[in-house]
């Protein structure tokens, strides 16, 4: 929740935040509490889960990326045309 937060004051354009995505008792909801803030805070928010072997890399490891563009600075992005 710290990133979100951070991005909350600091305001950028965009941003692209990236973590492993760790299975566990409240993993799921901590995601979406994030989302929720950031969300809040006017960013349109799109969330990708990659896993590197996928793409040749030697791991198993699931990767969650948030990316968000601030809606007031970029309103005409959406996430559907990209």
């Amino acid at each position: 929740k710290s990133c979100a937060s951070t991005i909350r004051v600091l305001r950028p354009q965009w941003f692209l935040l990236e973590n492993v995505d760790l299975e566990g008792d409240d993993s799921e909801g901590n995601l979406q509490s994030i989302i929720r803030v950031l969300e809040a805070a006017e960013y349109l928010v799109q969330t990708f889960r990659l896993v590197a072997s996928d793409f040749g890399l030697p791991q198993r490891r699931v990767r969650i990326y948030l990316v968000g563009f601030c809606k007031q600075r970029h309103p005409d992005i959406s996430f559907q045309r990209m």
